[in-house]
């Protein structure tokens, strides 16, 4: 039994996802090469960012006066160094330009949204926190930074095993962020052989 090839619009559609795909791809690895050159600038944008966004996350909860009630004064302490840490974690990222590729960006980026998505509900059922935070850990190499996510991932599993009584979401999340690093590290391997100069290919 010969199998049918595929229709002439399917053929069509096949070859625009490609094409929008590689131009996409050619577009995040010139925003990538942008970033590289310009280390120190993007450090300083993004400690700016996590000032600013930080000091509006701290004014914010005191405008609405946690403190008066016990259950908004826990979610706040255990949300708000989120926001500095992402920060910390990217201007870390930067110490290391040979990693900034765009498809190893792109599982960046998915991790930071599926851990994100979690203030919006419980769409994925993982712990934003520990998805983050474990993903993170293992993403980079920066030891300050591993020591402060290390601290922070020990305080929220203790919340989530101790308060929340809640072992599913950390599990999840850690899994999550385990395939997510991994699927990393092969994504690096790729870039490098397919952003790697012709003479480092043996070519």
């Amino acid at each position: 039994m010969r199998l049918r090839e595929p229709s002439a619009p399917l053929q069509h559609a096949g070859a625009l996802n490609t094409v929008i795909f590689t131009h996409l791809t050619k577009l995040l690895d010139k925003l990538c090469l942008l970033a590289t050159r310009h280390v120190r600038l993007m450090r300083v944008v993004l400690l700016g960012l996590m000032i600013l966004i930080t000091a509006a996350a701290a004014w914010r909860l005191i405008q609405w006066r946690i403190w008066e009630n016990r259950e908004a004064l826990m979610n706040g302490l255990y949300s708000l160094p989120m926001a500095p840490l992402l920060f910390w974690w990217m201007i870390a990222m930067l110490q290391r330009p040979q990693h900034i590729k765009p498809y190893p960006v792109l599982i960046d980026a998915l991790a930071v949204t599926l851990a994100a998505s979690r203030i919006a509900g419980p769409f994925f059922p993982a712990s934003g926190h520990v998805l983050f935070l474990v993903y993170s850990f293992l993403a980079t190499r920066n030891v300050p930074y591993r020591y402060a996510a290390a601290t922070m991932l020990v305080l929220t599993l203790v919340c989530k095993f101790v308060l929340f009584h809640d072992p599913i979401t950390p599990t999840t999340g850690a899994i999550a962020a385990v395939i997510l690093w991994r699927l990393r590290c092969s994504a690096m391997r790729d870039s490098r052989s397919r952003w790697a100069p012709s003479g480092a290919r043996g070519e």
